[in-house]
């Protein structure tokens, strides 16, 4: 849940990419609530899609995933927040 705070997050799924055992899965959680202080300022901009969006280019700039997806849990329209999911596998050959 705090991906909206990273300054380089495609080094640092690069590097969950490096420890991650072949196969391994990795999700990236998030909601609507941000701090306006500490989020990146690209993640202000956008709304929750285009987040999901754009952490999915996060795992593809990475250049070390496959099989990624976005996904929305949560009740829209409730008093709960809305959670988004961004799943991501690592590949099972060395190669890709």
């Amino acid at each position: 849940f705090s991906i909206q705070y990273l300054t380089q997050p495609v080094r640092v799924l690069a590097d969950v990419a490096r420890v991650l055992l072949p196969g391994g899965a990795f999700y990236v959680a998030y909601t609507n609530r941000v701090f306006p202080t500490k989020a990146v300022a690209i993640w202000q901009m956008m709304d929750d899609q285009q987040r999901g969006e754009l952490v999915r280019s996060y795992f593809k700039d990475s250049g070390r995933w496959e099989d990624l997806g976005v996904a929305s849990r949560g009740r829209h329209g409730s008093s709960s927040d809305p959670v988004y999911v961004v799943s991501a596998r690592k590949p099972t050959t060395i190669g890709k």
